[in-house]
């Protein structure tokens, strides 16, 4: 199974010491070769600008290529190189998808920057062009797929990927994501408008939920939806701040459980007669953790582990039943739980 990789992804800097550096990347490559992994890595063109324009407003692309170099907001940086590089990162996570279409197997896009932050006209949290829209609305316009489900698994709400497809009954998003932190979005009662109602699932979990607490929604709400929704792609935001070891999130994921929790995108396409799932990197700052998560899902489409370091913490009670419990009320009335 393919990764898809670029030494220009390492090129993309935000300034001083910053969570999203190209670390990140250098880590989850030098573990593939500790172990010995033999992925195939494969590289891609950038994305066009009729690419970018399905998704982000071509006055806010101009901004990102005129902006020169200073800072968007306190977290997001823009220098001469910044929007090049994005564009790079969206062109993988096209070549990516598509891949995953044709060949039918499942595959990890390891781009940075990251994306799913970032919406029509905004960038944020570390965030330039959203890779994730950008592929589903390539796969839309120019490989005939009808609907594209979207899962979003990162610490964070993926605001910027929700507020595109907010209105879009054609585009399934669903989010697992800690409540009370940064964007700030993502309510379980946020569950679309219009004829988009139904179609932007939302589980926001508090502090301390982990293991348990995530294969209760995995097998309560996301493979029923999913199911019922039925798309002709799976495109998946991996995220690996979730992770209890991550300095940025509160939520307690162990890695074997956080592969496993990834995996039920790629056995959902599976079964689904869909082939595979592309897997979109978007966070992670404990660069040991994220890189065994990362190629732990990857050995996982095959059938076959990695030695996880990190499996010393989980949630072993159902803490999260209740949200689980009202995110099913909201979505009761959509689909079948």
């Amino acid at each position: 199974m393919p990764v898809y990789f670029h030494p220009e992804f390492l090129k993309h800097r935000q300034t001083g010491y910053h969570p999203e550096r190209p670390e990140r990347l250098v880590r989850i490559m030098g573990l593939h070769d500790e172990l010995k992994l033999g992925a195939e890595v494969k590289q891609a063109g950038p994305a066009t600008d009729e690419q970018l324009l399905r998704v982000h407003e071509g006055s806010y692309l101009d901004m990102l290529r005129d902006f020169g170099e200073g800072p968007y907001d306190p977290d997001t940086y823009i220098r001469p190189e910044t929007f090049g590089i994005a564009r790079l990162a969206a062109g993988a996570g096209i070549s990516a998808a598509r891949d995953t279409v044709g060949a039918r197997r499942s595959n990890i896009v390891l781009a940075r920057p990251p994306g799913h932050h970032s919406g029509r006209n905004y960038a944020g949290g570390f965030c330039y062009l959203n890779n994730v829209a950008i592929a589903a609305r390539a796969l839309q316009a120019e490989d005939g797929v009808d609907r594209v489900a979207i899962l979003d698994f990162d610490v964070h709400h993926g605001n910027g990927t929700s507020d595109v497809f907010y209105r879009d009954p054609h585009f399934l998003y669903v989010s697992t994501h800690q409540w009370g932190i940064y964007p700030g979005t993502g309510l379980a009662e946020a569950d679309g408008e219009g004829p988009g109602a139904g179609f932007n699932v939302n589980i926001p979990f508090l502090q301390g939920m982990g293991d348990a607490t995530f294969k209760d929604a995995m097998d309560r709400i996301v493979r029923p939806i999913v199911t019922q929704f039925d798309p002709g792609a799976v495109l998946v935001s991996l995220g690996g701040d979730a992770h209890y070891a991550d300095p940025l999130g509160g939520l307690t994921l162990s890695s074997k459980a956080f592969v496993e929790t990834y995996l039920v995108a790629h056995e959902l396409a599976r079964d689904l007669g869909v082939g595979g799932a592309t897997y979109f990197l978007e966070g992670g700052y404990n660069i040991d953790a994220l890189a065994e998560v990362v190629w732990g899902v990857h050995e996982g489409f095959s059938g076959r582990t990695v030695p996880y370091r990190f499996n010393d913490v989980a949630d072993a009670e159902r803490m999260g039943t209740s949200i689980v419990d009202r995110v099913v009320q909201v979505h009761s009335k959509h689909w079948k739980l």
